[in-house]
């Protein structure tokens, strides 16, 4: 857990790495425990938009399913990436379709669809299943989980247009469903049993992202507002962004700490959500860095946060405070033997 400092303190609290580009533009939307992050790169000179692995300090292009690269236009993202450096996203196909594909063992696996034309994957686990939607022969959307080579229809029985946006290390999924009034619930899903998460009191809710302890976030609209960022844990939902008029929770850690973005007039602005306190993260680094706005899209366990600005992707590492905190307990105490005198 960060502890906070107050604006007025100017503490950094976060070092910030650009992790390069692929020629053009880049979006970065997941990092797993170990740094590597996936997500979208403009590629030159083109600047066709393709899925990318950074590792090791290198920006890898993951390619697509065989498509045709067209200029300022995607051609594949990485939306999801696991412990074992594999990717789960989207990409066109030779034909011109959308396909899900995991990419494993260097070579992008395309995971087919439920019967329709096209899928799309968002989020993966460490044993390689994943989740996403996918039309079926009716052109339909429903969510699915990826396991053991095969793609199975998974979800809410009774309602159409579902889709998984996330799956954990125990196998949980959430994601969301219309309704019959054509709003949007967020549910979490396991074993053949869904649980549905409510809302904050008023119409849409979506859920885009759960730890290992099945806890959740994503957005939610109170009553008569904007959505807003929430957290949900043990059957209840909390609005963890009270202060802004519409904000987004994108990815939780296992510590609960949870990311997002909210909206300040007409830009985006990342907020950290940590022991029950949301606080802007422009605030916490150096201002010199001149970053003013954007959105932070990833948190993994040791802390580090996944913000895109500025057409840049960045990974944002805490600062040891503790081992900071400790020499200087452990300065003053020597200053105070050195003076014959305890210090208090």
């Amino acid at each position: 857990m960060i502890a906070f400092a107050t604006s007025s303190s100017a503490s950094v609290l976060y070092t910030v790495s650009d992790i390069g580009t692929l020629g053009g533009r880049i979006d970065g939307y997941a990092i797993n425990n170990r740094g590597e992050v996936t997500g979208s790169a403009g590629t030159s000179p083109m600047n066709s938009f393709h899925a990318f692995l950074y590792a090791d300090g290198y920006i890898r292009d993951l390619g697509s399913l065989g498509a045709i690269d067209y200029r300022n236009e995607f051609s594949s993202v990485g939306m999801a990436i696991n412990d074992s450096g594999q990717v789960a996203g989207t990409s066109r196909t030779a034909d011109g379709s959308y396909h899900a594909y995991l990419y494993t063992g260097g070579a992008m696996v395309d995971l087919g669809t439920l019967g329709g034309r096209q899928s799309a994957a968002y989020g993966i686990n460490n044993a390689g299943e994943v989740t996403g939607n996918s039309e079926s022969p009716s052109r339909v959307p429903y969510a699915f989980v990826y396991s053991d080579g095969q793609m199975m229809q998974i979800g809410p029985l009774g309602h159409s247009d579902t889709s998984g946006s996330d799956i954990n290390n125990i196998g949980q999924i959430v994601g969301g469903a219309d309704n019959t009034i054509s709003r949007l619930e967020a549910f979490l899903y396991m074993d053949g049993q869904t649980v549905w998460l409510g809302s904050l009191g008023g119409g849409n809710t979506e859920a885009l992202a759960l730890n290992d302890h099945g806890q959740v976030t994503g957005s939610s609209s109170p009553p008569a507002a904007y959505p807003h960022a929430y957290f949900y844990a043990d059957g209840t939902m909390t609005d963890i962004a009270p202060q802004w008029y519409y904000s987004v929770g994108t990815a939780i850690s296992n510590q609960g700490e949870v990311v997002g973005y909210y909206a300040a007039g007409s830009v985006s602005r990342p907020f950290v959500y940590s022991g029950g306190v949301s606080a802007d993260l422009l605030d916490m680094i150096d201002p010199a860095l001149g970053i003013t706005s954007g959105e932070a899209r990833g948190v993994n366990d040791v802390g580090q946060i996944l913000l895109n600005a500025n057409a840049h992707t960045y990974i944002l590492t805490p600062v040891p405070e503790p081992a900071g905190t400790f020499l200087l307990v452990f300065g003053l105490f020597a200053w105070g033997l050195a003076k014959g005198r305890a210090v208090v």
